[in-house]
């Protein structure tokens, strides 16, 4: 297990991670926290995939800040949002889409290459699409 915490003095706050084995480990196994107040309806998870959709289009113009602030506008809140609905009818999507997202986040600050967040973007398309049809609505888009 690799912990790394970082201590900024000038605002006193404390970030603390644990990374088990690359991924998000223990904090995927629990329940994500809501961030907001996201429509988890069969329309909501398309506008979420038209949302994502945004996102890839941006990369694939080699837009990656650009991306970054779409994902983080637009989509971020709607996967912390989801978990606890996708959670109740399919425990293992949901801990996937979380470690997914988790990889996501932590490609755009380190890997910074194109190809790797356009297939770290199109697993959490995916699994966000296993996620809308273990509610039982139509496949998205965006799912593979």
């Amino acid at each position: 297990m690799l912990v790394v915490a970082v201590l900024v003095f000038g605002g006193g706050f404390l970030l603390l991670r644990t990374v088990v084995g690359g991924s998000g480990g223990a904090t995927c196994d629990k329940q994500q926290v809501p961030l907001g107040v996201s429509d988890l309806s069969e329309k909501g998870f398309q506008t979420e995939d038209g949302s994502l959709a945004k996102v890839l289009s941006l990369l694939n113009t080699g837009d990656i800040s650009g991306a970054e602030s779409a994902f983080y506008q637009d989509s971020h809140t709607f996967t912390h949002d989801a978990d606890a609905k996708i959670r109740q009818q399919n425990e293992q999507t949901a801990k996937d889409l979380c470690n997914a997202v988790l990889t996501l986040e932590d490609h755009f600050t380190t890997t910074q290459q194109t190809s790797v967040l356009v297939a770290d973007l199109q697993r959490v398309r995916g699994l966000l699409s296993r996620g809308g049809q273990a509610l039982g609505y139509s496949p998205l888009a965006g799912g593979s």
